[in-house]
């Protein structure tokens, strides 16, 4: 296996599946990951896939790179290939601003759906539920 990307001789990354389906759903990119399960690592180029990984969003989708360091696309050169992003350390994690601020957003979301989740739970055992309950249980498993 390369360590690089074979389009573009970037370093590869990795990204948990997981993740990837969140960057997916949202981005709606044309990808070639195949079936992708929530606790794989994928390996994805911060160059060629930047669309995948958000870089039009405003808080892209954080990744792993080889050396350790989570960073987002908006982190890299896409001339040189290389990310000029100073690290930061977080007990011990290494991350960009731009990393660290994307994965307090998108923590915050995901805080945020899981309170309305339970809202509609609540209203659902009062007997007035807002959706029905085969949506509600697929709700509470995503």
């Amino acid at each position: 296996m390369n360590n690089y990307c074979d389009n573009c001789q970037a370093d590869l990354a990795r990204i948990h599946g997981r993740t990837l389906k969140q960057a997916l759903e949202c981005t709606k990119a044309n990808h070639g990951f195949g079936k992708i399960t929530s606790t794989q690592w994928i390996d994805i180029c911060p160059i060629c896939d930047a669309y995948t990984l958000g870089m039009e969003t405003t808080h892209p989708w954080p990744f792993l790179c080889a050396d350790g360091v989570m960073r987002t696309a908006k982190d890299f050169d896409h001339t040189t290939r290389q990310s000029e992003a100073k690290s930061l350390d977080f007990y011990g994690l290494g991350l960009t601003r731009s990393a660290l601020d994307s994965a307090i957003e998108l923590a915050q979301q995901e805080f945020e759906e899981t309170r309305r989740l339970e809202k509609d739970g609540a209203t659902f055992l009062r007997g007035s539920p807002t959706m029905s309950s085969p949506r509600f249980n697929e709700a509470v498993c995503k």
